[in-house]
């Protein structure tokens, strides 16, 4: 297991901060981590073209949940684009940082668990700011030689 701060540049210095020793992240550590800090930007439902990111990342038999809400790979998608429709008018402009990122990789293939945590938020049309922590844990499986996210389980306390 190893534990990353965002963004992963500074990787090796947070790992020593924490007591380890940069020689423990691995090449596979650094690429699952990459592809998935990649992917959770790419497919938050926050900017134009979120879809295609979402269809890049999520296997189509996807087993996901939002807060209690169960999904699938459709309903998920559903999901999203009403929050992207709410983003989109409601706020001025809504930015997702992430704070943390665990990422155990699989020892036989491309895959692993990953845990992230973060702050998602922004400034609403009237100016007030609103903000709230979120944290997901993935599992990603490699199908057919490539990545996937095959389970996703989202929390936040985002008044949505």
């Amino acid at each position: 297991m190893r534990f990353f701060f965002a963004p992963l540049a500074i990787a090796a210095a947070c790992v020593s901060a924490v007591g380890a020793s940069p020689s423990l992240i691995s090449q596979r550590d650094v690429d699952l981590a990459d592809w998935f800090l990649g992917s959770v930007l790419s497919f938050f439902p926050n900017h134009t073209g979120w879809e295609t990111g979402y269809a890049a990342a999520f296997a189509p038999t996807l087993k996901a949940s939002f807060n209690q809400p169960l999904y699938n790979y459709t309903t998920l998608k559903e999901f999203y684009a009403g929050v992207y429709d709410t983003v989109t008018t409601e706020f001025t402009n809504f930015e997702v940082s992430i704070v943390s990122v665990v990422v155990v990789p699989n020892t036989n293939d491309l895959g692993g668990l990953i845990t992230l945590t973060g702050v998602e938020g922004g400034p609403l049309a009237n100016g007030t700011v609103l903000t709230a922590p979120d944290s997901a844990f993935a599992v990603v499986s490699e199908i057919n030689g490539s990545r996937f996210i095959t389970e996703w389980r989202e929390t936040t306390d985002f008044p949505l």
